[in-house]
């Protein structure tokens, strides 16, 4: 009778042919490469969830740029719009190579009294060192918000959102205290405290923030010809009144313009000014945190830090629990930045806050900043033809991706010369009450964390769902070897008895 030695040396053979084919497949579920020197990206899934993202350190030959809407603080854009802006700004160096989506908005203006509030970023912005948006008080005396923001050395800063101290001066002694730059003014008169605002607003818009400031009547606006305009930290606005004050609202700005607005108790600050007065504005960051931003975006949540999940992870606020598209800022141990993207359209499942916060975790991040989501989640990237386009597949499809407020904007400038740095920061100006936001929704707080020095990581480390498939691919591998061996022992033996 001839023996069937071979049966059970085939079926360890199909085991092996399979897990190299498994091990093949996880192996290819991950799209990685190097899309521009020193910047990773990896598109792959896991658990149902598409995923785009890219490792890099910050400064030097890699700066972060603002992308704004169609040139403006105010109003919406699509993101592959403002990188495209970005690439075609004959003053910004270098090359686009990634973008995202940012800050959270306001999307409609129905029954907002802030009815000119559309497509304002809800928090500090901050590009090339110009403060684009800031604030000296933000909802209800409380600085709440969250912002992550890069220094020239490359050095990340992140926590609540940096207050400003912005005084004016009229004919070197009246003064002014100015509550916003570059922020949308609400109707005159309005008391709602649904709304945390500040009742008496004085506010500065530059040529940067529209045309015009789109206001309405019933506050007061006075224009500023302007002989020296430089908006940063330590720096000032000189010029001098053009005109009388008007009532009319919706004041043109234009290019060496400024205009001061003001509505309620503000009103009276402006009212006595007349044409010829000399105005002398100074500004400053109060945080030395952030003193030395080059670039400064919003969020809603600090979602997890020194590595652990915060308290907003279980919010039970639906915008955090609903399974979504996300968009997170993260930052290693050694000062790596993580942009990701996961996806809710196009087969992909999308996340939960906690679930997307995890994922980072997993990938090494011992920070991660929440940024807008949903159908504002938008991923551009650069193609190999040197074109850019939509990278994700947003919620309302790559053709038709949400218009938002501002976007997030990786520059490779191979001229740059090379300053980073490993300091990773966290700061806050001061430790803010737990209250509640309009936009994305939840509650924030965060306290004042010294600046420590960071400590080297290990190349890849976290890459969590990938690297255990990989190690379950490769047990399967070194299983099947030793059944082979089994097998090839039971065979030889198995043939000596029968000779």
């Amino acid at each position: 009778m001839k023996k069937r030695y071979g049966l059970r040396f085939s079926v360890a053979s199909v085991l092996l042919a399979a897990s190299v084919a498994f091990s093949s497949v996880v192996m290819a579920s991950a799209d990685t490469k190097e899309i521009a020197p020193g910047v990773k990206y990896e598109k792959f899934s896991q658990d149902g969830t598409n995923f785009n993202t890219i490792e890099f350190k910050p400064g030097g030959k890699l700066k972060i740029v603002g992308g704004m809407s169609n040139g403006y603080v105010w109003g919406t854009q699509n993101v592959l719009g403002m990188a495209q802006d970005v690439e075609n700004d004959p003053e910004i160096e270098g090359e686009v190579i990634a973008a995202m989506n940012g800050d959270f908005f306001t999307m409609s203006t129905s029954g907002n009294p802030r009815a000119n509030d559309y497509g304002v970023p809800y928090s500090a912005f901050i590009s090339g060192g110009k403060i684009l948006a800031g604030y000296n008080h933000v909802w209800g005396g409380s600085i709440n918000r969250i912002a992550v923001g890069v220094k020239a050395d490359g050095t990340a800063v992140y926590g609540t959102n940096p207050a400003m101290t912005i005084t004016g001066k009229v004919n070197g002694s009246t003064e002014l205290d100015i509550t916003y730059i570059n922020r949308a003014r609400p109707h005159d008169g309005v008391t709602d405290t649904g709304y945390i605002w500040p009742v008496d607003q004085l506010i500065l818009y530059t040529p940067d923030y529209y045309s015009s400031t789109k206001t309405n009547a019933g506050g007061v606006e006075v224009k500023v010809k302007v002989s020296e305009m430089d908006v940063c930290h330590g720096g000032k606005i000189v010029g001098v009144v053009e005109g009388s004050p008007s009532t009319a609202g919706d004041m043109e700005i234009g290019e060496g313009y400024v205009v001061l607005s003001a509505m309620n108790g503000k009103k009276d600050d402006l009212q006595s000014l007349k044409d010829g007065d000399q105005i002398e504005i100074s500004i400053s960051i109060d945080d030395p945190d952030w003193q030395d931003v080059q670039f400064a975006i919003g969020g809603s949540v600090i979602a997890a830090e020194d590595g652990e999940l915060s308290g907003y992870i279980d919010d039970p606020n639906d915008n955090y629990n609903a399974s979504r598209s996300r968009t997170q800022v993260g930052i290693k141990e050694d000062g790596t930045m993580v942009w990701m993207t996961a996806d809710e359209a196009g087969g992909s499942s999308g996340l939960t806050l906690r679930e997307m916060t995890e994922t980072m975790l997993e990938r090494g991040c011992v920070t991660v900043i929440n940024l807008d989501g949903g159908g504002s989640t938008q991923f551009i990237g650069r193609n190999d033809d040197d074109t850019l386009s939509v990278w994700n597949t947003p919620t309302d499809g790559v053709d038709n991706a949400r218009h938002v407020a501002n976007g997030i904007v990786l520059v490779y400038d191979e001229n740059a010369e090379d300053l980073t740095s490993s300091v990773l920061s966290s700061s806050s100006s001061e430790t803010s009450d737990v209250s509640s936001q309009t936009s994305g929704g939840g509650t924030v707080s965060t306290s004042s964390i010294a600046s420590t020095p960071a400590s080297t990581a290990n190349p890849g480390t976290g890459d969590g769902g990938a690297r255990m498939m990989l190690f379950v691919a490769a047990a399967m591998i070194v299983l099947s070897g030793g059944f082979i061996v089994v097998n090839l022992v039971d065979y030889k033996q198995k043939r000596k008895s029968d000779k």
